[in-house]
């Protein structure tokens, strides 16, 4: 604007010509724009590879700090994740000095690292540390998750919001179903739900995004463009109620697999009312023509069901006899 004197107005209609008709300002598109477009900014590459550091560093949660801190949070203990580990030194600008903590491997849709959920602890009592900025990701959050257990429950997967949580639903998963857990209530609106079931059960955070309305809606909306269903469970205190959480989480997977088995039933009676002929009642108000009339019509209609029948059985029976004359014609030719 100021090079060219232009004002504010001139500026935009200059802007809407560049965007609408290029080729009269001699404009031609930079080969390289989609590779540019996808490239991670420095910035954040930096970050990122020092996240996956971090991350390869890190060491087996069994008989470390870690495994003394997730032991206080779960009444299971944990069971052993490649995604969790323990790392003894890891930076906290806080401070400016190193400190022992719990790591957790975001990962993009393909396993790819491409941050950490870091998780401070007391060097001494590996409770959580002190610090006022105590859990913090490293590198990109937005998008990715911290997978738990790759399960192999169809009707549902499990997201939810901490570690702590997510390794304590784990520890209940009976049903061998897929669980990821985030860093944030709000990283619910934007994680990948490509690798998940169509019914999500999101089980929300206490201790980090107030819970609203509003932020329920805008993860349900978001899950239903991705042609999901989810039901939210409000946070619980697990630290002080275990039980309660995995009660909740019961009874919600009760009702989606109650109705999940109820359409195959829907499906199956309708198929029989499909089937059964239409005979009119003897107590029905119709003339003894009508009545003919209506019983010639359903029995040519079974017929015909028995005749399709009969003939997708003869194709099928045919589709599975030898193919061998055909080839030795085709080779004789």
């Amino acid at each position: 604007m100021n090079k060219e004197e232009l004002s504010y107005k001139d500026a935009l209609f200059k802007a809407d010509q560049i965007i609408t008709e290029p080729e009269r300002l001699s404009l031609e598109a930079n080969p390289l724009h989609d590779q540019l477009k996808a490239a991670t900014p420095l910035k954040q590459s930096q970050l990122e590879s020092r996240a996956k550091q971090y991350f390869n560093d890190g060491l087996p949660v069994t008989n470390s700090l870690a495994e003394v801190y997730l032991n206080g949070i779960s009444d299971k203990g944990v069971k052993e994740n490649d995604n969790i580990r323990f790392h003894n030194h890891v930076y906290s600008s806080e401070t400016r000095t190193n400190h022992p903590a719990l790591i957790a491997g975001l990962t993009n849709s393909d396993g790819e690292i491409k941050g950490i959920e870091v998780t401070y602890l007391n060097s001494e009592t590996g409770d959580i540390s002190d610090l006022k900025i105590n859990k913090r990701v490293l590198g990109t959050k937005s998008g990715n998750s911290i997978p738990i257990n790759d399960g192999i429950q169809a009707d549902y997967s499990i997201v939810a919001v901490g570690i702590e949580n997510a390794i304590h639903i784990n520890n209940h998963n009976h049903e061998n179903a897929d669980i990821v857990s985030v860093p944030n209530n709000r990283d619910c609106r934007t994680f990948d739900t490509d690798n998940l079931r169509d019914n999500i059960i999101i089980v929300l955070n206490q201790e980090n995004t107030a819970v609203n309305d509003k932020l329920i809606e805008e993860i349900t909306d978001r899950l239903e463009r991705d042609g999901k269903h989810a039901t939210i469970i409000e946070p619980v205190d697990i630290s002080q109620n275990p039980s309660m959480l995995i009660d909740n989480i019961k009874s919600v997977i009760e009702d989606i697999t109650t109705q999940d088995k109820a359409i195959p039933d829907s499906i199956l009676q309708l198929n029989q009312e499909i089937n059964i002929p239409t005979l009119p009642d003897d107590n029905t108000n119709l003339t003894n023509t009508e009545k003919v009339a209506i019983n010639s019509i359903s029995i040519d209609n079974q017929l015909e069901r028995e005749n399709s029948k009969n003939f997708i059985d003869k194709e099928q029976s045919n589709s599975h006899s030898s193919p061998q004359p055909e080839l030795d014609r085709e080779l004789t030719r």
